[in-house]
């Protein structure tokens, strides 16, 4: 199975995420991030991204409320939300239709900010 993600640290020291379902997330060394590098599940597309000051990765669940999947929680959404110097910038990917939408936030945006800060890691910018 392919990883959810790869980093390289300044350090050029490498980690490799996990699958959507384990990220890793929260394994991730307390580094200076050089090079983020997602792949986006069962599709052949990556997001690369470097000159970052912070990033931030979670994923959006519903849970079915009928059908023959009543009562199981489906992941929706995974969101990449990268702090660059004025802004945040992210992305927004629909698991189900595999489209990916750009997120532009402003610095002050109250759905950013709060954010469990547990969850972001450091980019090496």
């Amino acid at each position: 199975m392919n990883p959810l993600y790869e980093i390289i640290f300044v350090d050029n020291e490498k980690f490799i995420g996990g699958t959507l379902a384990e990220t890793k997330w929260m394994q991730i060394p307390d580094k200076e991030i050089k090079r983020f590098t997602y792949y986006v599940p069962n599709t052949k597309q990556t997001i690369v991204e470097d000159n970052f000051l912070r990033v931030y990765h979670f994923c959006e669940c519903c849970t079915d409320l009928s059908g023959d999947k009543k009562g199981q929680v489906q992941l929706e959404y995974s969101y990449l939300i990268f702090e660059k110097e004025f802004e945040f910038e992210g992305y927004r990917i629909n698991l189900r239709t595999k489209k990916i939408e750009n997120i532009l936030l402003k610095k002050d945006n109250p759905w950013v900010n709060s954010l469990n800060p547990m969850g972001w890691k450091k980019g090496g910018k």
